[in-house]
C-alpha cells in the first residue's frame, strides 16, 4: 500500500516464498515469487504491459488480449506455427513453447513480441 502512494507505472513486489506458492500479475503489480525461474518477471509483466494471456491451459483470456485467438489465420503472416490451446482448448497461439506458456524459455515468438513492441511504440 505504501509503494503504490509513490509515483509509479508498475510495482514488482519480490517474496521468497514456498515452491508451491505462484506468482501473479493485478493492474499494474506484479508478485513475484523468487523460487519461481527469473522468466516469470517477464512473463507477469506481459501480462500488465501489454495484455497477453497466459498460453497454457486452462486459464482466463483478458478482454482486449490478441495473442490468443479464435482461428490461426487471425496471425498476421509472419508467423511459422499455429498451436492449439491457448488459455482455452479452443483457441490458438503463434509459438509451441513461448514465455506466456513456459517459464522454461525467455522467447515471446514473433507474434507476442510485434503486441510487446506496439506497446513500448506508445512510449516515443
Amino acid at each position: 500500500q505504501a509503494a503504490a502512494l509513490c509515483p509509479n507505472d508498475y510495482l514488482i513486489v519480490l517474496s521468497k516464498q514456498a515452491s508451491s506458492v505462484r506468482s501473479s500479475a493485478y493492474i499494474n503489480l506484479i508478485s513475484v515469487n523468487t523460487e519461481n525461474p527469473k522468466s516469470v518477471v517477464i512473463h507477469e509483466f506481459a501480462h500488465i504491459f501489454a495484455n497477453l494471456a497466459d498460453e497454457y491451459v486452462p486459464s482466463v483470456i483478458p478482454r482486449g488480449s490478441k495473442n490468443c485467438v479464435s482461428s490461426c489465420d487471425k496471425f498476421k503472416s509472419e508467423i511459422g506455427e499455429c498451436k492449439q490451446g491457448c488459455s482455452q482448448d479452443s483457441y490458438f497461439r503463434s509459438i509451441d513453447s513461448g514465455v506466456m506458456r513456459t517459464l522454461r524459455t525467455n522467447n515471446f515468438g514473433k507474434f507476442d513480441t510485434g503486441i510487446v513492441n506496439e506497446n513500448l511504440n506508445k512510449y516515443e
